[in-house]
């Protein structure tokens, strides 16, 4: 007698190869399926080395150098420049102040002289007095101070003789009369004081 024998399932494929061709396609290598998946996917593409990182900068340190080791011929040069800078500096502004004075003196002058023309304890008289007081006290906020004349010994340092009334008897000699104001800014004298000697 013949032994049935049941049919099992057909072969990898060959359900596919019939649809296509009638012919079976060989199924492909497991590694190549496994390396195209990974290209598909992307999950396990090599990744590119990393850039090596850069070292963190490190702040410079700056140490002061100690006193001892500083040039101190060159620290002595300097501040003798800046002395004699500060000193030519205030030389340049105190002559610069003294020619300005020296110009308005002139105007103090004009005012003295109306004072002692004009008739005294008039309005015009007291209004040049005043004026001329005024002048006086901003010269004084300026450090100039007025030299003393009238009945001081003749001093050749402060005074100018324009005028001598010799007196008998009399050895030792003093201003009696002052003609024009003298002046002084500290030991420098703006000018002297023309008097008259008796």
């Amino acid at each position: 007698p013949t032994r049935a024998v049941a049919a099992g399932p057909p072969p990898l494929g060959a359900g596919a190869g019939a649809a296509v061709g009638g012919t079976a396609a060989s199924a492909p290598p497991p590694e190549a399926a496994a390396v195209g998946a990974c290209s598909d996917t992307g999950a396990l593409a090599a990744t590119p080395a990393e850039a090596p990182t850069a070292a963190p900068a490190v702040p410079e340190v700056v140490v002061p150098l100690p006193v001892d080791s500083v040039d101190t011929d060159l620290m002595g040069e300097l501040l003798e420049r800046y002395r004699r800078l500060r000193e030519t500096s205030g030389r340049a502004e105190t002559d610069a102040k003294v020619a300005v004075v020296r110009e308005l003196l002139e105007v103090l002058d004009e005012l003295e002289r109306a004072d002692a023309e004009v008739e005294e304890d008039s309005a015009a008289s007291r209004v040049v007095f005043s004026a001329a007081r005024k002048f006086e006290a901003k010269l004084r906020t300026l450090g100039f101070v007025r030299v003393e004349a009238l009945g001081r010994p003749y001093d050749g340092a402060l005074h100018r003789v324009v005028g001598d009334v010799p007196e008998a008897g009399c050895a030792s000699r003093v201003v009696i009369e002052e003609l024009q104001s003298g002046w002084v800014l500290g030991d420098l004298l703006v000018r002297p004081a023309l008097v008259t000697l008796g």
